[in-house]
Formats: C-alpha cells, sequence, structure tokens
C-alpha cells in the first residue's frame, strides 16, 4: 500500500515491513535498482513493490541507500 505523507514522501507498507521515499533526498544512485531490480522498478507505478521480495533482501537494500531517501 502506498501513502504521501508530503509531495516529496511516500511510504510503501506490507504487513511485516514499511519502506519511505524521500524523493528531496534522492541522489540517484540507483543501490536499489540495480541491488532488487524487482523490487524497485522506476518503469512501473508504484516503482516500489515491497511484495516483490523478501523482508531481508528489502532491509539490506535499504541500508545501502547513500543519501537516506530510503529508510
Amino acid at each position: 500500500m502506498l501513502s504521501r505523507k508530503t509531495t516529496h514522501e511516500a511510504s510503501y507498507e506490507r504487513d511485516d515491513l514499511t519502506v519511505t521515499y524521500n524523493a528531496a533526498r534522492c541522489i540517484h544512485a540507483a543501490a536499489c535498482v540495480r541491488g532488487l531490480p524487482a523490487v524497485f522498478d522506476t518503469r512501473m507505478r508504484p516503482w516500489i513493490n515491497l511484495d516483490l521480495g523478501t523482508a531481508d533482501e528489502i532491509v539490506a537494500i535499504v541500508r545501502r541507500c547513500r543519501s537516506g531517501a530510503l529508510q
């Protein structure tokens, strides 16, 4: 489920996990897209689909986000 907090921030949720994306902080290093392309697919809307990865996989990718745009 997608919910917007501001025009720059969105939260993506499932029962066991919530990922927040802040577009204003993103430096487009693409670590998320390269690391887990099924979950983070910029060609899709919404571009983050938490149902396509395990919680451990997604958390590992979020931790690699250099800018902190993903949390």
